[in-house]
């Protein structure tokens, strides 16, 4: 199931928050450039977006799949960045939410229509629907 415009908005403005208060994040630490196990297919490789709005300018690294949701890897259990505490991230995003600009509502939003939208051409292609 694809990520609704909240969830997107929630992802990018963690990653800033973390950031800007000098905290590195699962993103930050460049990897192998990709959450999933090797080989794994989604559906929703090579999925191009719009540029990012200038409210997320500082972020200048994403995975190529963070889009996807329900990674196949478990999640480790890593000392966090230490900058905020679940409860502060989720409150502070909460009310950025509140008062986002419209230029980052209208990217959300956007991201959000393309991946429904291949989520919906694979449900479509594979029956889902029946």
């Amino acid at each position: 199931r694809p990520y609704n415009r909240y969830n997107i908005f929630f992802l990018l403005e963690r990653e800033g928050l973390v950031l800007s208060k000098g905290g590195s994040t699962k993103w930050s630490i460049k990897s192998n450039g990709t959450y999933l196990q090797p080989n794994q297919i989604t559906g929703y490789d090579n999925i191009i977006f719009p540029p990012l709005p200038s409210r997320f300018a500082q972020i200048d690294y994403l995975p190529e799949n963070w889009y996807i949701s329900g990674q196949a890897k478990t999640r480790a259990h890593t000392k966090s960045h230490g900058v905020f505490t679940f409860r502060e991230i989720a409150r502070g995003i909460a009310q950025n939410w509140k008062t986002i600009d419209n230029e980052t509502l209208e990217w959300c939003t956007a991201v959000e229509k393309i991946l429904k939208q291949r989520s919906n051409d694979l449900a479509m292609r594979y029956n889902y629907f029946k």
